[in-house]
């Protein structure tokens, strides 16, 4: 019964990230978790695991790390044991590493395991370890621990090996120091052309050490990023955010290669978004224009988020003609390749000048990205859409609605997307 009791459990462990328990421990609909990776499900499922069967010391070939178990893991309102978790998507090259400190409350055992999901190695290697990463914990006494170099059942301190083979490492302290702790994951060697992307999860008497950051930067320029045609007149407009911990006042600034450039104001709480926009632009001249958008804070702590960039093709003529003559209705129509993996193109047409928005919701009605937006003149278009959510990340495998509203037109169509 063991394998079944490991598969209820880890989709206990997916239920309850689903559901919005995490951070709080309460249900919170804006907490719920849309994408969820296996490599985050493998590592709370082994920090979750007790150490508690007969006589055997973890790790062991006999008991793995010990009994899974989701209520050692799994935080709720009230508990002692809390809970911290990463899921990194973006992932790390050779030589690059990522580090996050946390605060140590209580003496109580603290359990870290960070788990990737590796590409697939050769026929008869040996070992089959292709992306080889390293789990590194440091104690406020600058004492520090590595993934899997274990002894007595909890890690060994300073030790001199390093684990080569595993796509999990794990670490245990009976009785951690109190104070703040890093836990840093290193790329060792990530042999494939891609990044690493991977998952750890902190289980303990654990919270977060919030670094207080000015950091305001770009989202999305949402407004001009297809095309239009000479003589049309669009707003402007972007998404800008609020990454810190202060309320911003900064200054957004706009510019499409053809001349024009825009700035206003803008005023942020910490952790909110804003669309904003800019005066009315005029297609002028035909050609590709590059559109840069960035933000302006002096004290920024990550510049590299503070520009954002797109292009806008302007044509000769009404819309993209489809032989020689214009639609006779509104339409959207089928978005291709659907199922997709990568870029879809969607192609609507319009009889007449009209104010268009063009976007991608999640199944649940939630926006993910904007694709067209503005005025337009009569024509047939096709804009494009990357897969990214407004942030840049690629979305999750699950149904999508690509919606047209053109005045008081309004169209759906569904999309699945596979990753």
């Amino acid at each position: 019964m063991a394998t079944p009791t490991a598969n209820g459990t880890v989709g206990l462990l997916r239920c309850y990230l689903q559901e919005g328990y995490y951070p709080t421990g309460a249900p919170v609909n804006g907490d719920r978790l849309g994408y969820i990776s296996s490599a985050l499900l493998r590592s709370m499922a082994m920090a979750s695991a007790d150490p508690n069967v007969g006589s055997y010391t973890v790790p062991s070939y006999n008991i793995g790390w010990g009994r899974i178990d989701a209520d050692s893991v799994l935080y709720f309102a009230g508990d002692t044991r809390k809970l911290i978790i990463t899921d990194d998507t973006i992932g790390i090259a050779t030589g690059e590493y990522k580090e996050q400190q946390f605060r140590v409350t209580s003496a109580i055992p603290l359990r870290v395991c960070l788990a990737w999901t590796d590409t697939a190695a050769a026929p008869s290697a040996n070992p089959t370890l292709v992306n080889d990463l390293d789990l590194i914990l440091r104690t406020p006494s600058f004492t520090f621990y590595k993934g899997n170099e274990y002894t007595g059942g909890q890690s060994e301190p300073n030790p001199a090996g390093r684990d080569s083979i595993n796509v999990e490492e794990c670490v245990r302290v009976n009785a951690p120091d109190t104070g703040v702790w890093s836990i840093r994951v290193s790329a060792n060697n990530v042999a494939t052309a891609s990044r690493q992307s991977f998952a750890w999860t902190v289980t303990g008497a654990v919270e977060p050490v919030v670094i207080e950051t000015h950091d305001v930067g770009m989202r999305q320029i949402i407004v001009p990023t297809d095309s239009v045609d000479s003589g049309d007149i669009v707003t402007p407009t972007a998404s800008v955010y609020n990454f810190g911990t202060f309320p911003e006042t900064f200054v957004v600034r706009l510019a499409i290669a053809d001349g024009y450039w825009d700035t206003t104001s803008v005023t942020l709480a910490a952790g909110t978004a804003d669309t904003v926009a800019f005066d009315d632009w005029t297609a002028g001249s035909v050609g590709t224009f590059a559109v840069t958008c960035s933000t302006e804070l002096a004290g920024d702590a990550n510049p590299g988020n503070d520009t954002a960039t797109s292009s806008v093709e302007v044509f000769p003529s009404a819309g993209i003609e489809e032989g020689k003559s214009l639609p006779a209705v509104f339409s959207l129509d089928k978005v291709l390749p659907n199922p997709t993996g990568g870029v879809t193109n969607v192609r609507y047409g319009l009889p007449k000048p009209t104010a268009v928005n063009l976007s991608v919701y999640s199944a649940a009605g939630t926006l993910v990205r904007t694709i067209a937006a503005g005025t337009r003149n009569p024509g047939w278009y096709m804009a494009m859409w990357d897969g990214n959510d407004l942030r840049g990340r690629k979305v999750s495998t699950g149904v999508y609605l690509v919606r047209l509203e053109a005045g008081a037109f309004a169209s759906t169509r569904k999309l699945v997307v596979r990753r």
